[in-house]
């Protein structure tokens, strides 16, 4: 039964967990080990910089989004793989090695099944009940305490972006018809919400227009004669989030929030920001009013906010039921009646209801194999792959005892033998993962382990003369924390593998630890985790922000969870945050790739990848790669149902 309470998250219910942000308390654990010899001093020199700009722009390539309406993914692919090797794809960006990449399996499978082979709509279809599983339970949904990636179903954004199968460029005014264009899936492409309009009328003032006919859900505790969403509400929730909300770093240098007139919001800013646009839409900049802040128990549990759904019933951990929002200010969306999410512990069942047709769709984190075994039983199923562009999994060490040893860090990643690791775990469904969204280089940009510099190309026995070096010769027990949801299947046998490597090359005895979903999330925001912590998409919004990419390596940043102290790091984070030339931009995020490759602050392992399978009654769901990763959830709330194949009782 769709309504069984659950006593654990599933496996697709980590995407909620890893975007859940609690407040963050330093805890310091003592850590017993050897006493090595002197770690080397942090070089002086500045980390490889990035290529020059060629004397020849590089051709365009192709969006492989399908943006322009006309071009198949087929022949974008055919330019992509033509692009010159070694040259940019964006000036000041990393070399492109096309012909390397299209050798890779977990590119070729990426194309195989990309979004642009679905088909697209024309004209919508109103009504029905959409079903899916986990990611509309939310352990918490605190709007300013958390991020949560199935927001904008029942949040009013301030901005959104291009999503869903269909593109939302141009189409402000009427969203009941296709424009014969897919959506713009690999960058950030900002359209309007609740302000429909907006100019930078100085590098450091912007002004925002709240859109006509903007109001507040009747509901408590609501009670206003007047609901219209105004100019002092917007800077009001503006301001509170700058002050006490998880993205208050992105507000660190706004100077003032000012309400001009009644629909009319400008902000000053003490310096130019280069990203400001792209954290006023973060997809977890979900408005909500004075009244919902000032009752105890409305931003956690019940929500008052202007979003295309209204939350109908929610039992944390369970179930959430929204109803479509008639009064919802974009016209023509939403396109269904009601979402029905339901949290199902047991990944057997998530796949049973979605074979039977009890849910609309279904991800599978597992290899190609896995995926055609389930497809092969739904008549008419959509396939589509997903990898996304702004997270990656990654181990984090502590830094303390030995892994506060960069040869020790260092070693360990010469020994990690990607290829074989990959083959092992997703039947190669992989490729070296990046920490900076691949758009700021140029969305059809893909890391090799040739541009993954010496310390990822696998060589045992350097990696046994630096453990040696930093007085580990005979190794030494380090513990790494893996969350219950991977304890089978591809991650875990990924982290086996990893396991028997270091043991036989390093003698590092490494013990898995499987944590539960809330204390494995609590271990990371509160700094407790012992040794090394697998996290699954290191980009904890999985939004595409460079400077907060950076920010995981700043001293005193909320996302510098190891506590590192690097003082390259620190000193270009303002230049990244202030750098108004893309180009430009780009080069310093090079660097910040560069200085972390050298110093191994993460031991990287892959893009969260996975394929999503869909009903073929399910219209309009897709994956965003750039700010969204699985169609689950920020596209949910622009699905539409196809009344001629869906089941008319279930």
């Amino acid at each position: 039964m769709l309504w069984k309470p659950l006593v654990r998250t599933s496996v697709v219910g980590l995407l909620v967990l890893l975007a859940l942000t609690v407040a963050c308390a330093q805890s310091e654990t003592p850590t017993t080990a050897p006493v090595p010899s002197p770690a080397p001093a942090a070089p002086a020199v500045t980390p490889t910089p990035a290529p020059a700009v060629p004397a020849t722009p590089a051709p365009a390539v192709p969006a492989l989004s399908g943006a322009t309406g006309v071009e198949s993914p087929s022949s974008a692919l055919t330019a992509f793989l033509a692009h010159p090797d070694g040259q940019p794809l964006v000036p000041g960006g990393p070399p492109l090695f096309a012909k390397q990449l299209s050798q890779e399996p977990g590119i070729q499978i990426i194309y195989k099944y990309h979004q642009t082979k679905l088909p697209l709509w024309t004209k919508a279809q109103y009504g029905g009940e959409f079903r899916t599983s986990a990611v509309f339970t939310p352990v918490n949904l605190n709007l300013l305490g958390n991020q949560v990636l199935s927001r904008p179903s029942y949040a009013g954004m301030l901005l959104l972006f291009d999503m869903g199968r269909c593109s939302m460029v141009d189409r402000d005014a009427d969203f009941s018809r296709c424009g014969g264009k897919y959506g713009n899936n690999q960058s950030i492409a900002i359209i309007p919400g609740v302000f429909d309009r907006w100019e930078q009328t100085g590098q450091t003032t912007y002004v925002f227009h709240i859109r006509p006919g903007v109001i507040w859900p009747a509901v408590p505790p609501m009670a206003r004669a007047d609901r219209t969403v105004t100019a002092e509400d917007v800077a009001w929730f503006l301001e509170t989030t700058k002050k006490e909300g998880i993205l208050k770093d992105n507000f660190q240098l706004v100077d003032k929030f000012e309400a001009v007139d009644k629909s009319t919001v400008r902000v000053t800013l003490q310096s130019p920001v280069a990203e400001f646009m792209r954290h006023m839409s973060n997809s977890s900049m979900g408005i909500f009013p004075k009244e919902c802040y000032d009752e105890k128990g409305c931003l956690t549990g019940k929500l008052v906010s202007p979003g295309p759904f209204l939350i109908k019933e929610l039992v944390l951990r369970e179930r959430m039921l929204l109803v479509k929002n008639q009064e919802f200010h974009l016209r023509g969306l939403p396109y269904v009646d009601r979402i029905v999410g339901i949290q199902i512990p047991d990944p057997a069942a998530v796949k049973s209801s979605f074979i039977t047709g009890q849910l609309d769709n279904y991800s599978i984190q597992g290899t190609e194999t896995e995926m055609k075994s389930v497809a092969q039983k739904v008549s008419g199923v959509q396939i589509m792959s997903q990898v996304v562009l702004a997270g990656t999994s990654v181990l984090r060490p502590q830094l303390k005892g030995p892994m506060s040893d960069v040869r020790v860090r260092r070693a360990m990643a010469l020994t990690m033998e990607h290829p074989a690791m990959w083959q092992i775990g997703q039947e190669g469904f992989a490729y070296f993962p990046n920490i900076v969204s691949r758009d700021f280089f140029g969305a059809d940009w893909y890391y090799t382990l040739e541009q993954a510099g010496s310390w990822y190309k696998f060589n045992p026995t350097k990696a046994k003369g630096l453990i040696k070096e930093a007085g580990y010769e005979n190794g030494f027990k380090l513990n790494l924390v893996l969350p219950s949801f991977f304890s089978s299947g591809g991650p875990n046998e990924e982290m086996l593998f990893l396991q028997s490597n270091w043991k036989k090359h390093l003698g590092i005895d490494v013990t898995i630890q499987i944590a539960e979903p809330v204390p494995y999330a609590s271990m990371l925001y509160e700094r407790t985790w012992d040794g090394v912590y697998y996290q699954y998409g290191w980009n904890v919004s999985f939004w595409a922000e460079g400077d907060a990419a950076v920010g995981h390596f700043v001293k005193g940043n909320r996302l510098n969870f190891q506590n590192v102290d690097d003082q390259f790091m620190t000193d270009i984070y303002p230049k990244v945050r202030g750098e108004l030339d893309a180009a430009k931009r780009a080069g310093l995020l090079w660097q910040v790739e560069q200085r972390e490759l050298d110093q191994v602050y993460l031991l990287r392992v892959a893009p969260p990848a996975s394929f999503q399978l869909m009903q073929p009654w399910e219209m309009n769901g897709a994956a965003h790669q750039v700010a969204w990763w699985a169609s689950l959830n920020g596209p949910t709330w622009l699905t539409m149902l196809d009344p001629g194949k869906a089941p008319k009782q279930r």
